[in-house]
């Protein structure tokens, strides 16, 4: 089974469009502020959530625990969001919740131990929340004002720009698997 969150009027032929606007017409309307999924426990073998996490408010964790708990191991999640320094990110009213790839790295039980056994000495989101995700790949869609500047300078210096700049990355591509 392949699910698409929020899904909005943009649905994916074989998935199962889930959003919380009736208006869209969605295979399944749900009400994300129950932080509940209406699937059985692993049977998801791929997710979609295009501008999805980003509006997601006080039930973002339980989300997350939701999609953990319906997914087959091995599965596969595509997120895609706006950048929250990009421009796009405060002019939606619905964005609540800048969210980034570090984010995402933290459900990460790897990852979660790397960051408690380092010089940072933080506890992880990871083993409270009881989830496992590896991000395998990830892609930043960068504005075209920065585009050319980046090709004929040094590509790798997106991360920087990024942080000393605004808009410079527009969208951010997150595939993660999960392990179980």
């Amino acid at each position: 089974m392949k699910i698409n969150l929020g899904c909005g009027f943009n649905k994916i032929n074989g998935f199962i469009n889930c959003d919380s606007n009736k208006r869209c017409n969605p295979d399944r309307v749900i009400d994300w502020s129950k932080g509940k999924l209406p699937f059985k426990d692993n049977e998801v073998n791929e997710v979609c959530a295009n501008y999805f996490f980003e509006k997601i408010g006080d039930k973002f964790f339980d989300i997350i625990k939701e999609l953990y708990r319906v997914c087959k191991k091995g599965a596969l999640l595509n997120i895609k969001f706006i950048h929250p320094r990009n421009d796009l990110f405060y002019s939606n009213p619905k964005n609540i919740r800048p969210v980034s790839v570090d984010l995402f790295r933290h459900f990460s039980k790897k990852y979660g131990s790397h960051f408690e056994n380092t010089d940072k000495k933080s506890l992880s989101i990871v083993f409270d929340i009881d989830v496992d995700f590896e991000i395998i790949d990830f892609q930043y869609e960068i504005e075209l004002d920065f585009q050319k500047t980046l090709e004929e300078n040094n590509p790798g210096q997106i991360e920087f720009l990024s942080r000393r700049f605004l808009n410079v990355i527009r969208e951010v591509n997150v595939k993660m698997v999960v392990i179980k």
